[in-house]
């Protein structure tokens, strides 16, 4: 839900760029965009959020969820789940470990 492919997720289900009124395609009544978008300074378009990639967390109000991404740097581990998005208990924005269930 969450990739910018024929508009922007994080965009209204119509909008206005460089003049142009745009059918977002991406858009989904589901999503709640809680943050203010950033105008481009070279532009002055409204941009929307960039799509989700693997080693995202994601927060929806209650709980944090870790799109698995296929291991840990390239000694670590490849997680069997990787690709799937799991909840976890452990976030720090400092950082954390990820500790796949076995």
């Amino acid at each position: 839900m969450t990739q910018n492919i024929e508009g922007s997720w994080s965009r209204e289900k119509v909008f206005q760029y460089d003049g142009v009124e745009i059918i977002n395609e991406d858009y989904d009544p589901r999503i709640k965009v809680t943050t203010d978008l950033i105008v481009s300074k070279r532009t002055g378009q409204v941009m929307g959020l960039r799509s989700t990639s693997s080693g995202d967390v994601l927060f929806d109000g209650t709980n944090y969820w870790f799109l698995v991404p296929l291991g840990a740097g390239r000694t670590g581990p490849i997680y069997k789940t990787h690709g799937e998005t799991v909840a976890i208990d452990n976030f720090d924005i400092d950082g954390f470990q990820y500790e796949e269930a076995a």
